[in-house]
This record gives structure tokens, sequence and C-alpha cells, in this order.
């Protein structure tokens, strides 16, 4: 499960675990012998952190959740890197997330860079969002449907994924395009490539900072995950641009379902409040007629969204 793109099915709980205990930061993490890894991160760019620092690296030696109301006042965190440094953690609770043959593999933790007290409400809510990674993390390991983690070697993951958005990146989705379109081939399934660009203002180009910009980038990978099963694939193919195969989409139905997505991004708080926009096209590729050449199907994407571009912006005018 380690460097395997992020999912929504994750997302959906940390989204969750953010907005009802109130905090900036939401995490599922997994822990190995060197580093804590996040599957699903809210609030925070980076993917991992050195165990030797790490909360969660003590929350799993518990039997129950761990929570530190002031690190400024434990013992075990005051002089961390991550309370007196970057982050500035106060805060932190972690529920150990175990496998069925009982191993601790990780937690959903919650941080605040303000101490806080941890009431017993609090407790049952993250204990109850907790079980519910646990319960997905099973499902992954009895077999359910999933993004093909395990076309890559482990040791080879982490550089097929984009570590500041979590899903492929351009090495890891032109091979995830492959395999998903020899897939629908042997299946006689249809399949749609869609485009997604980001669309700034060059005012808000030259001004915006970079960790801006990663926010951007974070928010519309999140949407286009939110939309996609967990058996289909996105990528970030350029700087600003993602891929996603929508396999068993025909062409009949393409239009709609990418309006849908259009609409999902237009409505987002996040990148309407910044002003941000982003651009859609996508190729429909019919059953038994599906190519290895997945550069040119990307290039024919492309052009459909030069084609929507332009025409959203004789809307505007």
């Amino acid at each position: 499960m380690l460097d395997t793109p992020a999912e929504e099915r994750f997302d959906q709980i940390t989204r969750l675990a953010k907005a009802l205990l109130r905090v900036p930061i939401a995490l599922v993490s997994l822990v190995d012998e060197e580093r804590q890894w996040f599957k699903s991160r809210q609030g925070l760019v980076a993917n991992e952190t050195p165990r030797s620092i790490s909360f969660c690296g003590h929350a799993i030696l518990e039997n129950k959740v761990l929570w530190i109301e002031d690190a400024t006042r434990d013992e075990r965190f005051h002089d961390n890197p991550l309370v007196t440094q970057g982050l500035g953690i106060r805060f932190y609770a972690g529920f150990p997330i175990r496998t069925a043959g009982g191993q601790c593999i990780g937690t959903l933790c919650v941080i605040d860079t303000e101490p806080r007290p941890f009431s017993g409400t609090d407790l049952a809510l993250l204990c109850d969002l907790g079980r519910s990674v646990a319960r997905e993390f099973a499902a992954l390991q009895a077999g359910a449907p999933t993004r093909a983690p395990h076309t890559f070697e482990p040791g080879r993951r982490k550089h097929v994924i984009d570590a500041l958005t979590g899903v492929w990146n351009r090495e890891g989705m032109l091979q995830m395009l492959r395999a998903g379109l020899a897939s629908c081939s042997e299946r006689l399934l249809p399949a749609t490539i869609l485009t997604a660009e980001v669309d700034m203002s060059s005012k808000l180009t030259e001004t915006w900072t970079s960790r801006g910009r990663d926010i951007i980038l974070a928010e519309i990978a999140q949407v286009l995950r939110s939309s996609i099963e967990n058996y289909d694939a996105i990528g970030r193919t350029a700087e600003e641009q993602f891929s996603v195969l929508l396999t068993g989409l025909a062409a009949n139905d393409a239009g709609g379902r990418v309006a849908e997505l259009q609409s999902s991004l237009d409505s987002n708080v996040v990148l309407h409040t910044i002003g941000v926009g982003v651009h859609l096209g996508y190729t429909c590729v019919p059953p038994q007629k599906h190519s290895a050449d997945v550069e040119g199907l990307l290039a024919l994407a492309a052009q459909s969204l030069a084609a929507a571009r332009e025409a959203r912006v004789a809307v505007k005018q």
C-alpha cells in the first residue's frame, strides 16, 4: 500500500475528520521502518516525514488513541522539530490502524497548531472514523477493486507517484493508460480519456506564490479523484495538467459526465475563491478500437481541451 495513488475512499474520511474535529490537518499515515507516508492528507503538502520525528511512530505502539493536548508540555515531543519548527504542532490525536492479523500499520490522525482539549465526543468521532479507515484497508487486502497499484514493483512506486498531488506522475499515468486500454479491449469496453488544465489569469500567475500553486493543484487533483471509480486512473501529465482514464464510459455518455465534472470544478469553493479556472477536454475510444498510441490519444484530448477553452473564453467576452 505504500507509495500508491491517493484514493477518494480515504480522502472522504480525512475530510470528515478535519471538519468534525475542527482541525487544520487530518492524515491517514502508514509507518514503515524509516518513514511515515500519507495515504491521504488534508491541510498538508508533504507526503511523508522521517519516522524518527513522527508522532504516528509513537501512536502505533499504543493500544489506544494517543492524544497530546499541548506538545510543548510533553516530554516526548517538546523538542521535536515538528513542534519547534516547521508545522509548529501543538495538538495531536492518532487512532492506531490495525490489520485483520492485529498488526498496527499506521494511524488516522488529526493535528492542530494550537493547544486544545480533547473531549469524549472528539474521542468517539476519531475512533469511528479510524475504524472506517481500517475497514477500507481490509477491503484492499481482500482484493476489492483498486487502481492496480501492483502494476509497479514496490521499489519503483514512489518514482511514478506525483508527490504533491498523490496521483500518478506522467510516467506512471502513461503505463496505466496502456494497461487500462488493453484491459478495455479484452473486455470489449469503451473508454474515455479526459484532460484537465489549469487556467490562471496572468495577474494571478505573476503574483501567486509557489505554495498557492501547490494548493490549487492539490485541490484539482482531489476534485478529479472524487469523480472517478477506484478502478479508473488519474495522473499529473504536465506541470499544470491532469489526465484521467474513465473505463467503460461510452461516447454517448462522455459529454454529460464531463459537463458534470466541469460544474464541480467551477463551483469548488477553494478554486472559486482564488479565482482559478479549469478547462476540460476529452477523447473517446470505442470498443475494439483501442490504440497503443497513448501519446496520440492524449494529443486528441488536448485538442478538445483547446477548443473548450476558446469556447469558454468567447462566452465570457
